[in-house]
């Protein structure tokens, strides 16, 4: 029975170590949902290429103002994976490119003391925040 045994460790062991060319993923996480394809080069070089996407809508009051906002992140990514000891430890390098954007709108509904001044609603009008990240951000990596 102990020969059975190594027998079927040494096979699955070699089983383990075949690698396939080509790989794909799907994850989720704090950059949203990804789908990411990889193709293997050699022992040494990989391609990797995903999508993530995100977005968030926000309806919500607090203390009298009234605030609507959406984020959405939508990026693309490409990279390559320099494994330079054909073992577990890599380097990567590549970029994300895509749209990254906050849109934020505050309504306020009451008046409000700033110092000495008190200010209506219509006063303090609509806040409004637009922020965009840059299209395009470079990637190093190890590990």
């Amino acid at each position: 029975s102990c020969r059975i045994l190594a027998l079927g460790l040494a096979a699955s062991a070699g089983a383990a170590h075949a690698e396939t060319r080509f790989a794909l993923g799907v994850s989720g996480g704090t950059t949203g949902l990804s789908g990411e394809a990889s193709v293997k080069l050699n022992d040494v070089i990989a391609l990797r290429g995903g999508y993530n996407h995100f977005e968030y809508g926000l309806d919500d009051s607090f203390e009298d103002i009234v605030y609507t906002g959406d984020l959405d992140l939508s990026t693309f990514g490409a990279f390559m994976d320099v494994r330079p000891f054909a073992n577990a430890f890599v380097l990567t390098g590549g970029a994300f490119v895509g749209d990254k954007g906050l849109n934020l709108v505050a309504n306020p509904a009451s008046t409000y003391r700033i110092g000495d001044q008190t200010f209506t609603a219509a006063e303090v009008g609509t806040l409004r925040l637009d922020a965009a990240l840059e299209e395009t951000a470079p990637f190093i990596g190890l590990g």
